[in-house]
């Protein structure tokens, strides 16, 4: 019988060979000596240790990563472009000399991405208190990786800490670095401002989400473009000069801000996305490129017993000031009742021309904070209003907090400059056929009216329609 698999071209086998599992594709070594070297080029090598640990046994999984990592140092004639990954989800399969062994010589070995998660689970039988524990904390120690494009660190172990290099060394290619869910050693923190700001010279993404350790953040980079702080747990500085930063995304790591410092300057920014309070001392350089402002509230998570976050809106609306869109979330919940007010004093009218509104229902009235809000906007061009996260009825009463007062509908709101407005998920309920109505009667140089029926929503009744076409001819879809 023919052998028609071998036959294949390497580039073609190798395609067919990346289906398989890392564990078999390494076994098609036994095959013959052209085969024994085919694996080698794969673009990813992923080794997972439930996948490879024998129903339980860490030293099939530690022997499979060693003996890779063995191969290419003994057969490797230079450095391979591939990307090393490792993912480990069993706590007995953490062995932290072994994973800073297997980290330095993947720094030496690979010139692609370094992955390593470690995101074990806690025995559901498990009544051990973390804080109770005696168990030491152990640091993974990140070595200088001078050729890897793309760094990915999760260490959400609970006796897990991330130790970064302090000794000399560049990260001459790391184009983007991402850490998540884990925790720094003592002045680890310190270290990854020093690390970004002097030994990533082609940096473009830092990504920092859901971790401990880093009170104080100050880069000072010419080559970011992108920075991502989410859940940056106690940060109190924030201190970024960015000469070519066009994005930025901030999100509950100011909870606390009294006290806190913000200071940005990136001439350079097209969009920010900020949902976080605004630190008491705040200075944002000029943003004269700023297209996309989008301000959303904090996620509603309980930060320490009896407090709960919130975002002050109106305090960084006064920061990034020259912007074309402001995109604004705005989610109706009962402990938000001082939102009404806010809204008074939200927006600047002649700052924005286009506004795109996420609302969130959660079965509460929003024609009122609609009113509050569009009474400031008289000069936009441009309404996109957006339903989401609905939870039953849009409208909870006829007596719905979010309503008060109710005489919203019959009040006027001269929006002369509106050309085009755009609903999105629209329900076919009484309040937001309000809502819509209201809308369309206080724009009389309308252009255009696109609504976007829900997909939960099958027709629409006769009355909506002939209700929306009186104001303007609405295109349905």
């Amino acid at each position: 019988m023919d052998d028609r698999l071998s036959a294949l071209p390497d580039d073609l086998l190798l395609q067919i060979l990346m289906l398989l599992p890392l564990i078999q594709l390494v076994q098609t070594t036994v095959l013959s000596r052209r085969w024994s070297r085919l694996w080698m080029e794969a673009q990813i090598l992923h080794v997972i240790d439930k996948e490879v640990d024998g129903g339980g046994d860490p030293d099939r999984f530690e022997g499979v990563v060693d003996g890779i990592l063995s191969v290419y140092a003994s057969r490797l004639g230079g450095r391979a472009g591939c990307n090393f990954q490792i993912s480990i989800s069993k706590e007995d399969n953490i062995d932290i000399d072994r994973l800073n062994s297997w980290a330095r010589q993947a720094a030496e070995l690979f010139g692609g991405n370094f992955i390593l998660s470690v995101e074990t689970v806690k025995p559901a039988d498990s009544e051990e208190d973390e804080s109770d524990s005696d168990e030491e904390l152990e640091n993974f120690e990140l070595p200088c990786f001078e050729f890897a494009k793309k760094i990915t660190l999760t260490l959400s172990d609970r006796l897990l800490c991330l130790a970064l290099p302090t000794s000399a060394g560049v990260f001459a290619s790391l184009t983007h670095l991402v850490l998540m869910k884990l925790r720094f050693a003592d002045g680890a923190g310190a270290a990854l401002s020093e690390i970004v700001s002097s030994r990533c010279p082609c940096l473009l993404s830092l990504v920092v989400q859901y971790v401990q350790g880093v009170t104080a953040l100050t880069l000072r980079t010419a080559s970011l473009t992108h920075l991502n702080l989410s859940y940056v747990q106690g940060l109190r500085l924030l201190d970024v000069v960015a000469l070519k930063l066009i994005g930025m995304t901030v999100q509950c790591c100011f909870v606390d801000s009294n006290g806190a410092e913000l200071r940005i300057s990136a001439p350079l920014l097209l969009r920010v996305e900020w949902a976080d309070c605004c630190p008491e001392s705040t200075q944002v350089g000029p943003t004269y490129h700023l297209k996309t402002l989008v301000v959303g509230e904090i996620p509603p998570l309980a930060w320490g017993e009896g407090f709960i976050a919130h975002s002050n809106f109106d305090m960084i609306l006064r920061h990034f000031r020259r912007t074309h869109v402001l995109e604004l979330h705005v989610p109706i919940r009962p402990e938000l009742q001082g939102h009404g007010r806010l809204m008074e004093y939200i927006v600047h009218p002649e700052q924005y021309t286009d506004l795109d509104l996420v609302v969130e229902p959660s079965r509460h009235m929003f024609g009122m904070t609609m009113f509050q809000l569009l009474k400031r906007c008289i000069g936009i061009r441009m309404l996109h209003l957006k339903l989401s996260k609905r939870k039953g009825d849009t409208a909870c009463s006829s007596s719905c907090i979010w309503d008060n007062p109710p005489g919203w509908k019959n009040q006027e709101i001269r929006l002369n400059s509106l050309h085009e407005i755009l609903v999105s998920d629209f329900n076919d309920k009484s309040h937001e056929v309000d809502v819509v109505s209201f809308i369309l009667k206080c724009a009389p140089s309308l252009q255009h009216v696109g609504i976007e029926v829900g997909h939960h929503v099958s027709r629409l009744s006769q009355d909506t329609i002939l209700q929306f076409n009186k104001y303007h001819p609405v295109k349905f879809f």
